[in-house]
């Protein structure tokens, strides 16, 4: 999403997720977090993190959030979903 940014247009990531990086070739969210924050102001792309399921790791999720200047929704319960997307969409 960096390499095609464009002010004129909305940038950012949603991601539905359990929140459990199950990838061992790249799992540090200290990097990640560190790579996010280190964006221009005027040139972040947003990561908006949904935790989906019972295994949901909102306090990693949300640390991703922050680091891009975003937020991170909690939708642990299926039946909150519409809701949530509802209200992470609010944020366009």
């Amino acid at each position: 999403m960096a390499g095609e940014f464009d002010p004129s247009r909305i940038n950012a990531v949603v991601v539905l997720t359990d929140g459990r990086n199950e990838f061992p070739a790249d799992n540090n969210l200290e990097s990640l977090t560190r790579v996010l924050r280190s964006e221009a102001a005027d040139r972040v792309v947003r990561v908006f993190p949904i935790a989906y399921g019972d295994d949901a790791d909102l306090v990693e999720l949300q640390a991703i959030a922050d680091a891009s200047r975003a937020a991170a929704y909690d939708a642990s319960d299926p039946a909150s979903l519409d809701k949530v997307l509802t209200a992470v969409l609010s944020n366009f």
